[in-house]
């Protein structure tokens, strides 16, 4: 399969190349980092403590797999893509941020139906 990406282009014109889907290790890799904050207890069958970081390390972890490159305005491409996207405005942040979770929520497993 061809995963070459696709690109997006935020508000202030910052261009970034994510991929246009992520295989079922990079998924578990995301979920690994959600399910690591988080202690279980089997016999309650509750979560005990839920770490406040979660959210941002899954972030992370999907940064990392899914963003390839990202350019300035003036075509430049910038080095580092899941670090330099911190020094964008927030607008272009988040429109990244939200090309990056359409790729990951698609690649949810079903749930299993209960009988």
């Amino acid at each position: 399969m061809n995963n070459q990406g696709k690109e997006i282009i935020t508000p202030n014109g910052y261009k970034a190349l994510i991929k246009e889907f992520i295989t079922f290790g990079e998924y578990n890799k995301i979920q690994s980092s959600i399910t690591s904050g988080i202690n279980f207890n089997l016999k309650q069958q509750e979560a005990e403590a839920i770490s406040g970081d979660i959210l941002m390390n899954a972030q992370k972890v999907s940064l990392k797999i899914c963003l390839l490159k990202l350019f300035n305005p003036e075509g430049n491409e910038l080095q580092s893509p899941e670090e330099a996207i911190n020094d964008l405005p927030v607008s272009d942040g988040q429109a990244i941020m939200d090309a990056i979770n359409e790729v990951t929520n698609e690649a949810r497993l079903p749930k299993k139906k209960e009988t």
